[in-house]
C-alpha cells in the first residue's frame, strides 16, 4: 500500500537492527539526528519492539510519543497504558516444562525483569551481539507473574516444538538464533493498527522502518515500509524502500531521500 511521503504524519520504528547497532552497542547519532527532526517536523514518532520498556534505557526516548513493546503486548504513551495483553498461564507452563526438560533455554520477560533458564553457546552469543546480560533464575517463576514475551533459543527447524504442545502463540523472528514467543493474535501488525486508531493517524500518513521477520506485519499496516541494508530478504522483499544498513546512516538516508528532513 505505497503512499506518498508528503502525507507522512506518524513514523513508527523497530530496535534492534534499525535504531540500534549491534556493532556499536548503540544508536548511530545520524539516526538519532534523523529521528529529532521528525518529531521536530511534526510528525509523531512510535516505537514498535520485541524489547521489554526497561531494554531501552540505551536509546534516545525524548522524541519518542508512544511505544509498542512485547512485540504489540504492551503498548503505552508517556501518560497512560493503552493495551496490556499477557501470555496465558497454561502456555507460560509449556514452555517452563520444556525448559525444564533441556529443550531449549527460555527467557521470560516480565514487564520489569527477565530472567533466563540456563545458558548455552547460542545465549551467550546473542546477549554479546545486543551487550545485554540475562540472568539465570529459576523458571518457576514464570508461574507465578505475568509474562508479556518469553525467547525460546532454539533454530527455526524446531519451531514445532512449541507449536506442536501450544495453542495460544504465534512465533516471530529477527534472528535463527531464537523465537519472540507472543500471545496468539499479537505482533506488531494489530499492535500498529491499534496505534494509528488510537493517535487517529489513516495507514497511508504511516511509514515504519525495520529489519526484521517480526516487522513484517509493521510493514503491511502503513502506507510506506523502509527496510534496512541489513534486513532480511523477505522483508526487503515487501518494502516499497530498502535504504542502506544501520551502521551506514541507514534512517537518516532514507528520511532526507523522502523529504521528511
Amino acid at each position: 500500500m505505497a503512499a506518498d511521503s508528503k502525507d507522512v504524519k506518524v513514523a513508527f520504528f523497530d530496535v534492534d537492527g534499525t535504531l540500534f547497532s549491534f556493532r556499536e552497542k548503540g544508536e548511530p547519532e545520524s539516526t538519532k539526528r534523523a529521528v529529532r527532526a521528525l518529531a521536530a517536523n511534526g510528525i509523531t514518532v512510535v516505537l514498535a519492539t520485541g524489547r521489554a520498556p526497561y531494554m531501552l534505557d540505551s536509546l534516545d526516548l525524548d522524541p519518542f510519543s508512544a511505544f509498542i513493546t512485547f512485540n504489540g503486548a504492551l503498548c503505552y504513551t508517556n501518560d497512560e497504558v493503552l493495551y496490556s495483553h499477557p501470555h496465558e498461564r497454561r502456555d507460560v507452563e509449556i514452555a517452563v516444562r520444556q525448559t525444564k526438560a533441556g529443550l531449549y533455554p527460555c527467557l521470560f520477560i516480565e514487564k520489569d525483569r527477565c530472567y533466563i533458564s540456563y545458558k548455552n553457546d547460542t545465549v551467550t552469543r546473542h546477549e554479546k551481539r545486543v551487550d545485554i546480560h540475562f540472568e539465570v533464575d529459576n523458571p518457576e517463576q514464570a508461574l507465578e507473574n505475568d509474562i508479556y514475551l518469553y525467547n525460546a533459543f532454539f533454530p527455526p527447524k524446531d519451531d514445532h516444538i512449541l507449536t506442536d504442545a501450544t495453542d495460544n502463540v504465534e512465533l516471530a523472528r529477527w534472528t535463527d538464533a531464537f523465537c519472540d514467543v507472543i500471545p496468539k493474535g499479537g505482533g506488531k501488525e494489530p499492535a500498529v493498527k491499534r496505534m494509528l486508531r488510537m493517535l487517529g493517524f489513516s495507514p497511508e500518513q504511516a511509514i515504519a522502518f525495520g529489519d526484521g521477520g517480526n516487522d513484517e506485519g509493521m510493514f503491511r499496516s502503513v502506507g510506506l515500509g523502509v527496510a534496512m541494508g541489513n534486513a532480511m530478504d523477505s522483508l526487503k522483499g515487501i518494502a516499497d524502500i530498502v535504504t542502506d544498513d544501520v551502521d551506514s546512516d541507514g534512517i537518516w538516508n532514507a528520511c532526507e531521500r523522502l523529504g521528511l528532513v
